[in-house]
C-alpha cells in the first residue's frame, strides 16, 4: 500500500454510475476540489462504473491512481480502491439480465453479489479509516443501495466516531414505487451530516420528497456542476453552425423516432433568423440506414428549395464536439442532464423533451427542469415536447425567441458547486480538528505518478478481474 502523510484527512467517495457518465464527472470534480483542500481521496466504485469511466476516456494507471492522461480527471492523487462486484440485476438462474431490458437504476444484484460488495466495503473502511464519506445520488436515488450505504456509514462511524457522511444529490430525485417511494426515503436525509444538492435552490428537493425541518436544515444547494466549454472561436456570426442532435447521452431510451424528429426541425429551419447559417444535423448510430438516408434526402430537399446549407452526419459526439458547441450559433437537442453544460455560456437552445424526460424518475423531470431553466433561471432556452414539433412556424418562432433572449444576456449560472462542496466539508473537518490547516494534499511518500518526485518503490494494489478491459 502506498504510504501517505498521516496528517492529511481521508475521504472515501462512494460512486455508482452504470447508466451515464453524469455522476462520474461530477464526483471527479469533487475529488479534485477535496485534494486541493488537503484531503487524501479514495474512490470506492464498481466494475460497471469503471467500465463506464473507461468507455468515456477515463484511465487508471497500474498503481490504481487516476492516470495523468485520463479524460475524466479525478486528480492525480485520487486512488481507486479494488472494484466492487457489478451491481447489475441477476435473474433467478444467476444470468445477467440484458441491460437494454432494464429501466434506469434497476441494478439490484443477487444476495451473493450484495454480500461480496459488503465485505469489500468493510475491508475498505478498515484499511482507510475515513474521516469523510461522500455518497453519489443517495438518498434521492439508488434506493436499492440504501442498506449497503447504511452498513458503510455504521462501520465508518464505529471505527471513527468523528467520521462525517455526506450525500451528493439531485434536486429532482429518482422515484420508483419499489425502492424509492418518497415517504420511505425521506427519513434517510436525517442520517447524513449534510446533503449537497446539485442546483441553486430554484427547484427544492422537498417539492418531491416530504423532508422534515431537521433534514431540511442539513441540505445545501451548492449550484451546478459544469464541464466548461472551450473558448469561443473568433469567427463571423454567419459562419456559426446551428447544431441539431437527437440526444447526446450514451443510452437512448427514446425508441426509433429519428426521421420524424429531424424532419420536423428541418421544416422549421428556413423560417428562422438562422436560415443563412450552416446547419449541422448529427444523427445517432442507432438510427436505421433507411431513416438516415431519408433524413439526408429531406435535408437535400430543404437545401435545394430554400438555398440553405445543411450537412447530415451520423456518429456519436466526441470530445471535439464541445468545441462545436462553444462555436455554435444555436443548439437543438434532446433533454438530458448535460443541457446545462452546453448552455452555460449563454448559447441559445431549443430543448426537446421525450419520454425519458417526461416519465422516468417518477416525476416530470425533463419538463420540470426545462421550465425551471426557461422561467426561473432566465436562460435563452425554449422547451418542446417532441410530439409538439409538428408546426414548423411555431417551432421557428420559438427558435427566434431564444435568439432574442441570448441577445439580452440576462442568463447567469452558478457553476462553482465542486468548490462549495469542498469548502463545506473542510469547514466541518476544521471545526472538529482546529489544529489542522487546509492546503494542497501532502505529496504521496511513494508516488506512483511521474508528476510527483519518486522516493521509494511502490507496491501496487491488486486489480479487479478483467479490469484492463473494463469488464
Amino acid at each position: 500500500m502506498v504510504k501517505k502523510d498521516n496528517n492529511s484527512p481521508k475521504a472515501i467517495l462512494w460512486l455508482e454510475s452504470s447508466l451515464t457518465k453524469f455522476h462520474i464527472t461530477h464526483m471527479a470534480q469533487v475529488s479534485k476540489a477535496l485534494q486541493e483542500k488537503g484531503f487524501e481521496v479514495s474512490i470506492l466504485t464498481s466494475e460497471d462504473t469503471i467500465k463506464k469511466f473507461e468507455e468515456n476516456g477515463g484511465k487508471i494507471n497500474k498503481h490504481d491512481y487516476c492516470a495523468q492522461d485520463s479524460e475524466i480527471d479525478f486528480g492525480r492523487k485520487a486512488r481507486f480502491l479494488p472494484a466492487l462486484p457489478s451491481q447489475t440485476t441477476y435473474d433467478k438462474s444467476g444470468d445477467i439480465v440484458n441491460d437494454r431490458g432494464l429501466t434506469p437504476f434497476e441494478f439490484i444484484g443477487s444476495d451473493e453479489i450484495r454480500e461480496k460488495r459488503n465485505k469489500k466495503i468493510g475491508k475498505a473502511i478498515a484499511n482507510e479509516n475515513p474521516d469523510v464519506i461522500v455518497t453519489s445520488l443517495w438518498p434521492s436515488g439508488y434506493g436499492p443501495f440504501t442498506e449497503e450505504i447504511w452498513n458503510m456509514m455504521n462501520e465508518a462511524r464505529d471505527k471513527n466516531p468523528k467520521c462525517k457522511v455526506y450525500s451528493l444529490s439531485n434536486d429532482i430525485p429518482y422515484i420508483d414505487r419499489q425502492y424509492n417511494y418518497p415517504r420511505t426515503k425521506a427519513p434517510y436525509f436525517n442520517l447524513v451530516d449534510r446533503t449537497f444538492v446539485r442546483g441553486d435552490g430554484t427547484i427544492p428537493v422537498d417539492d418531491y420528497i416530504p423532508i422534515n425541518d431537521s433534514a431540511r436544515d442539513k441540505i445545501d444547494y451548492v449550484g451546478h456542476f459544469i464541464t466548461p466549454l472551450p473558448p469561443r472561436a473568433d469567427i463571423p456570426e454567419t459562419k456559426r453552425k446551428v447544431l441539431v442532435t437527437y440526444g447526446l447521452t450514451e443510452n437512448n431510451w427514446q425508441g426509433n423516432n429519428y426521421y420524424r424528429y429531424f424532419k420536423s426541425i428541418l421544416e422549421a429551419a428556413p423560417h428562422t433568423k438562422l436560415s443563412k447559417n450552416p446547419w449541422e444535423v448529427i444523427v445517432s448510430p442507432d438510427c436505421s440506414q433507411k431513416d438516415f438516408e431519408g433524413i439526408q434526402r429531406f435535408a437535400e430537399y430543404i437545401t435545394s428549395r430554400h438555398g440553405m446549407t445543411i450537412n447530415v452526419r451520423q456518429g456519436v459526439p466526441d470530445k471535439a464536439f464541445k468545441q462545436e458547441v462553444a462555436d455554435a450559433a444555436f443548439l437543438i437537442r434532446q433533454y438530458d442532464i448535460f443541457v446545462l453544460d452546453d448552455i452555460s455560456t449563454g448559447i441559445p437552445a431549443l430543448v426537446t423533451i421525450g419520454e425519458i424526460g417526461r416519465y422516468t424518475c417518477g416525476a416530470l423531470e425533463g419538463e420540470d427542469r426545462v421550465a425551471n431553466i426557461m422561467y426561473k433561471m432566465r436562460a435563452p432556452v425554449v422547451g418542446y415536447a417532441q410530439y409538439d414539433l409538428e408546426s414548423a412556424y411555431s417551432v421557428a418562432g420559438s427558435i427566434n425567441d431564444a435568439c432574442d433572449k441570448a441577445q439580452r444576456k440576462a442568463f447567469s449560472l452558478p457553476t462553482n458547486a465542486p468548490d462549495r462542496v469542498a469548502d463545506a466539508i473542510t469547514e466541518d473537518y476544521k471545526a472538529i480538528h482546529p489544529d489542522w490547516s487546509p492546503g494542497v494534499a501532502a505529496n504521496v511518500t511513494d508516488s506512483p505518478d511521474p508528476i510527483i518526485k519518486k522516493a521509494n518503490k511502490v507496491t501496487p494494489q491488486k486489480k479487479p478481474k478483467n479490469h484492463e478491459k473494463g469488464k
